[in-house]
Protein backbone atom coordinates (compact mmCIF):
# COMPACT_ATOMS: atom_id res chain seq x y z
CA UNK A 1 0.00 0.00 0.00
CA UNK A 2 1.11 3.43 -1.05
CA UNK A 3 1.68 6.13 1.52
CA UNK A 4 -0.85 8.77 0.08
CA UNK A 5 -3.33 5.80 0.35
CA UNK A 6 -2.26 4.29 3.79
CA UNK A 7 -2.69 8.37 4.98
CA UNK A 8 -6.35 8.61 3.23
CA UNK A 9 -7.00 4.62 4.49
CA UNK A 10 -6.20 6.13 8.14
CA UNK A 11 -8.08 9.51 7.83
CA UNK A 12 -11.02 8.22 7.00
CA UNK A 13 -10.51 5.52 9.80
CA UNK A 14 -9.95 8.66 12.42
CA UNK A 15 -13.02 10.28 10.93
CA UNK A 16 -15.28 7.44 11.49
CA UNK A 17 -13.95 7.01 15.24
CA UNK A 18 -14.42 11.10 15.55
CA UNK A 19 -18.32 11.02 14.11
CA UNK A 20 -19.51 8.06 15.62
CA UNK A 21 -18.11 7.60 18.99
CA UNK A 22 -20.05 10.22 20.95
CA UNK A 23 -23.22 8.90 18.64
CA UNK A 24 -22.36 5.30 19.80
CA UNK A 25 -21.74 6.34 23.46
CA UNK A 26 -25.21 8.38 23.96
CA UNK A 27 -26.95 5.21 21.90
CA UNK A 28 -25.46 2.90 24.22
CA UNK A 29 -26.15 5.11 27.75
CA UNK A 30 -29.61 5.56 26.53
CA UNK A 31 -30.15 1.53 26.32
CA UNK A 32 -28.43 0.28 29.21
CA UNK A 33 -31.07 2.02 31.28
CA UNK A 34 -33.78 0.49 29.66
CA UNK A 35 -32.67 -2.82 29.99
CA UNK A 36 -33.41 -5.60 32.88
CA UNK A 37 -30.52 -7.30 33.76
CA UNK A 38 -30.31 -10.77 35.43
CA UNK A 39 -27.40 -13.33 36.36
CA UNK A 40 -27.40 -16.67 36.89
CA UNK A 41 -25.20 -18.28 39.51
CA UNK A 42 -23.06 -14.95 40.27
CA UNK A 43 -21.46 -16.95 42.53
CA UNK A 44 -19.40 -18.58 40.12
CA UNK A 45 -17.50 -15.00 39.63
CA UNK A 46 -16.97 -14.58 43.33
CA UNK A 47 -15.28 -17.41 43.49
CA UNK A 48 -13.34 -16.84 40.35
CA UNK A 49 -12.34 -13.06 41.97
CA UNK A 50 -10.89 -15.23 44.94
CA UNK A 51 -8.92 -18.45 43.72
CA UNK A 52 -6.79 -17.18 41.24
CA UNK A 53 -3.23 -16.15 42.00
CA UNK A 54 -3.64 -12.21 41.79
CA UNK A 55 -7.12 -11.64 44.01
CA UNK A 56 -9.71 -9.71 41.91
CA UNK A 57 -8.26 -10.93 38.51
CA UNK A 58 -9.80 -13.63 36.66
CA UNK A 59 -10.56 -14.20 32.95
CA UNK A 60 -15.02 -14.06 31.71
CA UNK A 61 -14.61 -15.53 28.54
CA UNK A 62 -17.55 -15.42 25.92
CA UNK A 63 -18.42 -15.49 22.20
CA UNK A 64 -18.21 -12.03 20.43
CA UNK A 65 -21.50 -12.05 19.41
CA UNK A 66 -22.41 -11.97 22.97
CA UNK A 67 -20.52 -9.68 24.08
CA UNK A 68 -22.37 -6.31 24.72
CA UNK A 69 -24.68 -7.96 27.09
CA UNK A 70 -21.59 -9.80 28.76
CA UNK A 71 -19.95 -6.62 28.87
CA UNK A 72 -23.16 -4.17 29.71
CA UNK A 73 -24.26 -5.93 32.73
CA UNK A 74 -20.33 -5.68 34.20
CA UNK A 75 -20.74 -1.65 34.68
CA UNK A 76 -19.40 -0.54 38.13
CA UNK A 77 -16.69 -3.55 38.14
CA UNK A 78 -13.18 -2.59 37.08
CA UNK A 79 -12.89 -4.81 33.78
CA UNK A 80 -10.36 -5.07 31.31
CA UNK A 81 -11.59 -5.40 27.81
CA UNK A 82 -9.63 -6.40 25.00
CA UNK A 83 -10.72 -4.57 21.39
CA UNK A 84 -9.37 -4.64 17.95
CA UNK A 85 -7.46 -1.60 16.48
CA UNK A 86 -10.40 -1.10 14.31
CA UNK A 87 -12.20 2.20 12.92
CA UNK A 88 -15.60 -0.22 14.89
CA UNK A 89 -13.29 -1.73 17.56
CA UNK A 90 -11.93 1.72 18.43
CA UNK A 91 -15.44 3.38 18.67
CA UNK A 92 -16.45 0.29 20.86
CA UNK A 93 -13.59 0.94 22.80
CA UNK A 94 -14.42 4.45 23.72
CA UNK A 95 -18.12 2.86 24.44
CA UNK A 96 -16.84 0.40 26.84
CA UNK A 97 -14.52 3.00 28.43
CA UNK A 98 -17.58 5.33 29.08
CA UNK A 99 -19.08 2.54 31.18
CA UNK A 100 -15.98 2.57 33.22
CA UNK A 101 -13.77 -0.38 31.65
CA UNK A 102 -10.48 0.00 30.66
CA UNK A 103 -10.02 -1.03 26.69
CA UNK A 104 -6.63 -2.30 25.68
CA UNK A 105 -6.22 -2.25 21.65
CA UNK A 106 -4.99 -5.00 19.81
CA UNK A 107 -5.94 -7.79 16.99
CA UNK A 108 -5.05 -10.84 16.93
CA UNK A 109 -2.18 -11.70 14.09
CA UNK A 110 -3.08 -11.34 10.09
CA UNK A 111 -0.34 -13.11 7.58
CA UNK A 112 2.31 -13.37 9.76
CA UNK A 113 1.81 -10.41 11.51
CA UNK A 114 1.47 -8.94 14.37
CA UNK A 115 -1.66 -6.19 14.97
CA UNK A 116 -1.05 -4.86 18.52
CA UNK A 117 -1.55 -8.37 20.04
CA UNK A 118 1.96 -9.00 21.85
CA UNK A 119 1.97 -5.52 23.35
CA UNK A 120 -2.18 -5.76 24.21
CA UNK A 121 -0.93 -9.19 26.45
CA UNK A 122 1.77 -7.11 27.92
CA UNK A 123 -0.74 -4.48 29.47
CA UNK A 124 -3.09 -7.53 29.95
CA UNK A 125 -1.02 -9.05 32.37
CA UNK A 126 -0.09 -5.94 34.09
CA UNK A 127 -3.68 -5.06 35.26
CA UNK A 128 -3.80 -9.12 36.06
CA UNK A 129 -1.04 -8.26 38.73
CA UNK A 130 -2.84 -5.58 39.84
CA UNK A 131 -5.90 -7.88 40.47
CA UNK A 132 -7.90 -6.46 37.44
CA UNK A 133 -10.33 -8.87 35.30
CA UNK A 134 -10.65 -9.20 31.97
CA UNK A 135 -13.08 -9.61 29.26
CA UNK A 136 -12.43 -11.92 26.23
CA UNK A 137 -13.94 -12.34 22.90
CA UNK A 138 -12.74 -15.92 22.72
CA UNK A 139 -13.35 -15.95 18.78
CA UNK A 140 -11.49 -12.88 18.49
CA UNK A 141 -11.15 -10.04 16.41
CA UNK A 142 -12.02 -11.47 12.95
CA UNK A 143 -13.71 -15.03 13.48
CA UNK A 144 -14.26 -17.36 12.64
CA UNK A 145 -17.67 -17.25 14.80
CA UNK A 146 -17.86 -19.52 17.44
CA UNK A 147 -14.31 -21.09 17.18
CA UNK A 148 -11.96 -20.38 20.36
CA UNK A 149 -8.96 -19.03 19.83
CA UNK A 150 -5.95 -19.88 22.28
CA UNK A 151 -5.60 -16.54 23.69
CA UNK A 152 -7.71 -16.67 26.39
CA UNK A 153 -6.00 -20.21 27.10
CA UNK A 154 -2.99 -19.36 26.98
CA UNK A 155 -3.14 -15.89 29.67
CA UNK A 156 -5.03 -18.16 32.34
CA UNK A 157 -2.01 -20.64 31.89
CA UNK A 158 0.66 -17.92 31.99
CA UNK A 159 -1.12 -15.66 34.86
CA UNK A 160 -2.61 -18.79 37.03
CA UNK A 161 -5.89 -16.63 36.31
CA UNK A 162 -9.02 -18.76 36.63
CA UNK A 163 -11.52 -18.74 33.26
CA UNK A 164 -15.08 -17.81 33.55
CA UNK A 165 -17.09 -19.32 31.23
CA UNK A 166 -19.97 -16.87 30.38
CA UNK A 167 -22.89 -16.27 28.04
CA UNK A 168 -25.86 -13.66 27.33
CA UNK A 169 -29.27 -14.23 25.99
CA UNK A 170 -31.60 -11.43 25.31
CA UNK A 171 -35.37 -11.46 25.29
CA UNK A 172 -34.97 -9.16 21.69
CA UNK A 173 -32.37 -7.82 20.11
CA UNK A 174 -31.15 -6.73 16.44
CA UNK A 175 -29.21 -8.89 15.11
CA UNK A 176 -25.99 -7.13 12.70
CA UNK A 177 -24.97 -8.61 9.30
CA UNK A 178 -21.10 -8.50 10.64
CA UNK A 179 -18.61 -11.73 10.39
CA UNK A 180 -20.03 -12.74 14.36
CA UNK A 181 -23.55 -11.68 13.72
CA UNK A 182 -23.24 -9.21 16.60
CA UNK A 183 -26.44 -8.68 18.82
CA UNK A 184 -27.78 -5.96 20.29
CA UNK A 185 -30.60 -5.88 22.57
CA UNK A 186 -33.18 -3.71 21.82
CA UNK A 187 -34.81 -1.11 24.22
CA UNK A 188 -36.42 -2.53 27.62
CA UNK A 189 -34.84 -5.80 26.75
CA UNK A 190 -34.47 -8.49 29.33
CA UNK A 191 -30.54 -9.29 29.20
CA UNK A 192 -29.88 -13.15 31.43
CA UNK A 193 -26.45 -13.64 31.39
CA UNK A 194 -25.03 -17.22 33.25
CA UNK A 195 -21.78 -17.89 34.61
CA UNK A 196 -20.32 -21.26 34.48
CA UNK A 197 -18.10 -22.93 37.14
CA UNK A 198 -14.75 -21.20 37.03
CA UNK A 199 -11.30 -23.40 36.58
CA UNK A 200 -7.84 -23.03 36.15
CA UNK A 201 -5.62 -24.77 32.96
CA UNK A 202 -3.85 -27.28 35.40
CA UNK A 203 -2.43 -29.11 32.41
CA UNK A 204 1.04 -28.07 30.49
CA UNK A 205 -0.02 -26.54 27.59
CA UNK A 206 1.49 -28.12 23.85
CA UNK A 207 -0.27 -27.94 20.69
CA UNK A 208 -2.40 -31.39 21.73
CA UNK A 209 -3.34 -30.23 25.19
CA UNK A 210 -4.01 -26.43 23.71
CA UNK A 211 -6.54 -27.75 20.88
CA UNK A 212 -8.40 -29.48 24.25
CA UNK A 213 -9.00 -26.52 26.38
CA UNK A 214 -10.01 -24.34 23.83
CA UNK A 215 -12.41 -27.17 22.63
CA UNK A 216 -13.63 -27.85 26.40
CA UNK A 217 -13.81 -23.72 26.60
CA UNK A 218 -16.26 -23.46 23.82
CA UNK A 219 -18.04 -26.48 25.07
CA UNK A 220 -18.37 -24.87 28.39
CA UNK A 221 -20.04 -21.84 26.84
CA UNK A 222 -22.48 -23.18 24.84
CA UNK A 223 -23.59 -24.91 28.14
CA UNK A 224 -24.09 -21.56 29.52
CA UNK A 225 -25.72 -20.16 26.16
CA UNK A 226 -28.74 -22.77 26.65
CA UNK A 227 -28.94 -22.25 30.69
CA UNK A 228 -29.66 -18.76 29.99
CA UNK A 229 -31.95 -19.51 27.07
CA UNK A 230 -34.00 -22.07 29.31
CA UNK A 231 -34.31 -19.08 32.05
CA UNK A 232 -34.94 -16.53 29.56
CA UNK A 233 -37.99 -19.02 28.74
CA UNK A 234 -38.94 -20.83 31.46
CA UNK A 235 -38.27 -18.50 34.10
CA UNK A 236 -36.62 -21.85 35.75
CA UNK A 237 -32.43 -22.28 36.46
CA UNK A 238 -31.80 -26.21 36.72
CA UNK A 239 -28.68 -26.27 38.65
CA UNK A 240 -28.16 -22.79 40.59
CA UNK A 241 -30.36 -19.33 41.13
CA UNK A 242 -30.87 -16.44 39.56
CA UNK A 243 -30.80 -12.65 40.57
CA UNK A 244 -31.72 -9.33 39.19
CA UNK A 245 -28.35 -7.15 39.07
CA UNK A 246 -29.34 -3.00 39.56
CA UNK A 247 -28.24 -0.73 36.77
CA UNK A 248 -25.21 1.30 38.12
CA UNK A 249 -25.10 4.73 37.54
Amino acid sequence: MSKTKSFIRKFKDNLFVFFFTPLTQLLFKVLYYTYTFEEINPHHMTKARLHGQFSGAFLLGCWHEQFVGCCMIQKGRPFQILASQSSFGRVMGQVMKSFGYHPVYGSQTRNGKDKGGKQARKHLIAGIEKGYPVGFTIDGSIGPPRICKPGIIVMAEKTSSMILPSAAIYSSYWELQTWDRLKIPKPFARIAVSYGTPYLISTPLNSITLELETKKLADLINEQELIARQYMETGIVTNGFALSRSRTH
